[in-house]
């Protein structure tokens, strides 16, 4: 039943009093439906805040046009649409659920809309008094409806949901019976971030910001559809159409942001939102870093520490989520590149932010070679080890996000880069080898159960054996250089591909793996690639995902079985 226009009057002047010690920032009201009056009294009381009223309901025009300037008012009927609305508003003090909504609704909304409110502010629910639990009994309703798979917005598979995150954002602070309803009022202890994504950032910040406060786009390519350059073969006929021969490449940007905090493992922000440079996979249905704590699609909860030193001047965002992971540094570091050499031309006092660890003094020996070769002085790297406020920080779209898409334009970066270290490797005491064959370590994930007989197999056709990671970074890119043939166990170690000729890659993978650099690898170069698909020790549950067919050990079949090729036949055909 939607309350009276009295009773409306009432819930709200319970839940949003004037000197109710609330942050800075706009007040948000969701209503059924809302009445001149009410939200004449409401605008007035709280001016000069900004009350932003989400009506279920059209608002008329005579109804807009009798509100005071602090009042805006849009129809938003869905926890959806409030999200929408709420997303070009930087700082909400305090949002009120007026809707007096059935307790399943009650409990959804606010699962999913605890977060939008700032540290320091109030979430209010208003009641039918019948449905009455207590504050704390509200919390507990709605950390158990976080786990109903019907929620609109779930978590990746393996990050949640996480019922306690409501539970550790909100405070019950008071609860008022006002006849049939009540008004139960939270507080809000921890801060969380907006998600911001890739596509026209820039619109969305001019909106909750003001435009040019927080910075400027430099330069906006759009988005592009390049087809696979690589010729590809599966060994199962059931993975044949496992990889698309279009990449959709998203629009890239290179952008400036004014202020913004950055913290270890590549996560910033410009006041309340994360930038969309937080995000390894910027282009999927879900924003993630895993130091961005996960509490909904849209927001994620700050990480903890602040910013006690401001770095003045101007900054090139190279940080990463994983600084010290030889395959996301190769894949997703180098692929901003374009975006350093672009700027550094204009301003040759850029610096680079670069990632390590939290309170890392500096990169990792090999970071620094990547970067050194990049034509990064060390006087020009930055570790980003603590909190940091940059007055101008710099970021480029990724040209790489596996599984999804490289750009064509990549093997340019990989080209100069890879020379640059074959500059740097000492003259080799033999020769290198025309075919390598890439191992794995045993005690890694997804090992190899018959790794004996499958190198055996290689070895018996002339490959040599190589450890990458036993090796420094320029004779590891010299040697994947002179191979025409490369071949092993697919992951990290098989990143240096990068630096390599076009030519035949045979790549081993579980067939329960479900990255795709290789195949993107090749998609830029060229090559002709021969995919060798083995049995999982654990497959993926039905139509979903799980981290542990990922990362399963495999068998490799030697020998052909219906609908599949043994590794034999695949290398008889690669080789020739």
């Amino acid at each position: 039943m939607r309350p009276s226009g009295e009773r409306a009057a009432t819930a709200l002047n319970a839940a949003l009093t004037v000197d109710d010690g609330l942050p800075r920032g706009d007040v948000v009201v969701w209503e059924r439906a809302c009445e001149a009056g009410t939200l004449r009294d409401l605008g007035r009381r709280l001016a000069p805040r900004r009350v932003h009223v989400l009506a279920a309901a059209r608002p008329s025009s005579p109804l807009v046009d009798a509100l005071p300037e602090n009042v805006r008012i849009e129809q938003a009927t869905t926890v959806e649409e409030v999200l929408d609305s709420l997303l070009v508003i930087d700082e909400v003090a305090a949002f009120v659920d007026a809707r007096v909504e059935t307790p399943e609704a009650v409990d959804a909304a606010l699962r999913c809309l605890a977060f939008v409110v700032v540290e320091g502010g109030t979430y209010s629910v208003v009641t039918e008094a019948a449905d009455a639990t207590g504050a704390a009994g509200l919390l507990e309703r709605a950390c158990a409806a976080s786990e109903v798979a019907a929620l609109p917005h779930q978590p990746p598979q393996g990050l949640g949901p996480d019922g306690d995150e409501v539970r550790l954002a909100l405070q019950p602070r008071d609860e008022k019976t006002l006849g049939d309803i009540v008004v139960y009022r939270f507080g809000k202890r921890l801060p969380h971030l907006r998600k911001l994504w890739h596509v026209d950032p820039h619109r969305v910040l001019d909106r909750r910001l003001g435009r040019g406060i927080w910075g400027a786009v430099l330069e906006s390519q759009p988005a592009r559809t390049f087809r696979s350059r690589a010729t590809v073969h599966h060994n199962r006929d059931a993975e044949r159409d496992r990889y698309p021969r279009e990449l959709e490449v998203p629009q890239t940007n290179l952008v400036r942001y004014d202020l913004a905090e950055c913290w270890p493992r590549q996560v910033a922000r410009v006041r309340h939102a994360a930038i969309p440079e937080t995000f390894r996979h910027f282009t999927g249905g879900h924003l993630h870093n895993v130091f961005l704590h996960w509490a909904s699609r849209e927001y994620g909860r700050r990480p903890a520490g602040s910013a006690v030193e401001t770095l003045e001047g101007e900054y090139f965002f190279l940080a990463s989520e994983f600084p010290h992971h030889f395959g996301h540094v190769i894949t997703e570091v180098l692929s901003r590149l374009w975006g350093w050499w672009r700027l550094k031309e204009q301003r040759p006092d850029l610096k680079a932010l670069v990632g390590v660890e939290r309170g890392g003094t500096g990169p990792r020996s090999f970071v620094r070679t990547l970067l050194n070769a990049a034509g990064i002085d060390d006087d020009d790297i930055v570790p980003c080890g603590q909190p940091f406020v940059v007055e101008h920080l710099y970021a480029a779209t990724p040209q790489f996000a596996n599984p999804r898409f490289a750009h064509p334009e990549l093997g340019a970066t990989w080209s100069r880069v890879g020379e640059a270290l074959r500059g740097l490797a000492d003259p080799p005491l033999t020769p290198y080898a025309d075919r390598i064959f890439v191992g794995r370590p045993a005690d890694l994930k997804r090992r190899c159960h018959n790794a004996d007989a499958v190198e055996e197999e290689f070895r018996a056709r002339g490959f040599a054996t190589l450890r990458p990671e036993t090796m420094p970074m320029a004779e590891q890119a010299s040697a994947f250089w002179h191979a025409s043939v490369v071949a092993g166990y697919g992951g990290s170690a098989m990143c240096n591909a990068v630096f390599s000729r076009p030519g035949a890659k045979i790549i081993i993978n579980s067939a329960a793996y479900t990255a795709a650099n290789e195949y993107l690898h090749s998609s830029v170069l060229g090559d002709d690639l021969h995919m060798v698909w083995a049995a999982p020790d654990v497959e993926h549950p039905p139509g979903g995902w799980s981290a542990d067919a990922v990362n399963a050990g495999f068998t490799v079949d030697l020998k052909d079985r219906p609908g599949v090729r043994g590794l034999r036949r695949v290398l008889d055909d690669a080789l020739g």
